[in-house]
């Protein structure tokens, strides 16, 4: 994180985003929020207590050369206890919120209850020496003496937490707001470094080059036009997909629901349509062998039936990150003028492909000779749909990054009239 001094901006990266805006929000909301974490510090303060304490016998018996056997019998019950408490102190966060509130009150009655079994039997501990016994023993009194504290300090954060619902809530939605479009980044960026397509089209293409001589003019000629061809269709693919990505989603919420989001009014006819066509929507190949073929006007409807689904809309919304992605409804003049240039070049495409099998036929290629070339063709546009998909891929990346990177410098300049400018730490 750094401050251009010349504009007054913060520049922060995305891994380092969430920890800012935390130190933000504890740093603004310090007054309002100063009671209740007080009384959270002292209860976090009786854990600290005891898990200090619980260290101070595990050190005691372990430094006792004389009888090592209490120490190695006790040593998994003291090291759970260990663990346990120590988990529970890194929970804490710098900033409040509700999220964290909630997962407190559910979890630490559990908690005690699994400690208190584990005390119970350290209570009991007695050991060969007295002086051994004494100092164990000053340390399960104070431990004692603590716990007994924990309860009605627990009910009373439980009354003070209450008053402040509203606030804690609107900051766990607030760094949810950014945590949630964050890890998606972070998990997509690191999908496509592991993205190899560039690398294997490269290395097929070569391959193909370095092999059958005597076709090689017509081979490469052929792969260079077609692989023109399938660049083409993968751009009216690729559209095409962020077109219909919501209505897949609603097919998918329909074929996994049934009939549950479906509007009680909708005409069975347009019921038995929406049905069978959310079946060839799912298709793996829907894409590639199906949209070709159907009429667009028919698709039309369907997604007008789609969208005119009030439940299904409503949990769709659900699924999409607030601030960073939008549901926006079908353009059908857009959507008709893509899907017939998407026809257009499949057609293309198969008439290359009809084209190449007769242009090797009239040079008189042997049957394998012909096999071979078309194989190879195969290979390296196969080959190279992977990489443009990878590059469609990238872009969509881009576009999330730029995004977020919108939505984090609106919200902190209103929040906290900050200029913020998040940077990508992951070399995009």
């Amino acid at each position: 994180m750094k401050s251009d001094d010349k504009y007054d901006v913060i520049k922060i990266t995305i891994e380092n985003f969430v920890p800012w805006l935390e130190s933000k929000f504890n740093e603004k909301y310090e007054y309002s929020l100063e009671s209740l974490k007080e009384r959270f510090v002292g209860i976090f303060t009786l854990f600290k207590l005891i898990l200090q304490k619980i260290i101070e016998i595990e050190q005691i018996l372990s430094e006792d050369t004389s009888d090592q056997s209490t120490y190695t019998k006790h040593k998994p019950l003291l090291d759970n206890m260990i663990r346990l408490l120590d988990m529970m102190m890194k929970e804490f966060p710098e900033c409040l919120d509700l999220e964290f509130v909630e997962y407190f009150f559910l979890s630490v009655q559990e908690r005690i209850q699994i400690f208190l079994a584990h005390f119970h039997q350290i209570f009991h501990l007695t050991h060969p020496d007295p002086n051994i016994n004494n100092k164990i023993a000053k340390c399960t009194n104070s431990i004692d003496s603590a716990i007994t504290l924990i309860p009605q300090s627990v009910i009373e954060l439980q009354k003070r937490a209450e008053l402040s619902v509203p606030l804690l809530k609107y900051i766990r939605d607030c760094k949810g707001m950014f945590r949630i479009p964050m890890k998606k980044l972070k998990d997509e960026i690191n999908i496509l470094s592991n993205d190899k397509s560039s690398e294997d089209f490269e290395t097929v293409m070569e391959d193909v080059k370095n092999r059958s001589k005597g076709a090689m003019k017509f081979k490469i000629e052929f792969v260079n036009k077609m692989i023109d061809l399938v660049k083409e269709a993968s751009q009216y693919q690729f559209e095409l997909n962020k077109m219909l990505k919501p209505y897949y989603a609603m097919a998918n919420a329909i074929k996994i629901k049934g009939k549950k989001f479906l509007n009680e009014n909708l005409k069975s006819t347009d019921q038995a349509k929406l049905l069978k066509f959310v079946n060839l929507f799912l298709r793996s190949d829907f894409s590639n062998n199906v949209l070709p073929t159907i009429e667009v006007n028919e698709m039309a409807y369907i997604i007008k039936l789609l969208e005119s689904q009030a439940s299904l809309v409503a949990e769709y919304k659900k699924s999409l990150i607030k601030g960073v992605e939008e549901f926006h409804l079908l353009n059908p003049v857009e959507f008709e003028i893509t899907v017939e240039k998407y026809k257009l070049v499949m057609s293309e495409i198969n008439n290359f492909q009809e084209f190449v099998h007769k242009n090797f036929e009239v040079i008189k290629f042997n049957k394998d000779t012909i096999n071979q070339v078309i194989k190879d063709i195969k290979r390296v546009v196969d080959k190279y749909k992977e990489f443009q998909n990878g590059i469609y891929h990238y872009q969509e990346i881009l576009e999330l990054f730029q995004k977020v990177r919108n939505l984090s410098g609106k919200f902190c300049y209103t929040e906290f009239n900050e200029k913020v400018e998040l940077i990508c730490e992951f070399n995009l």
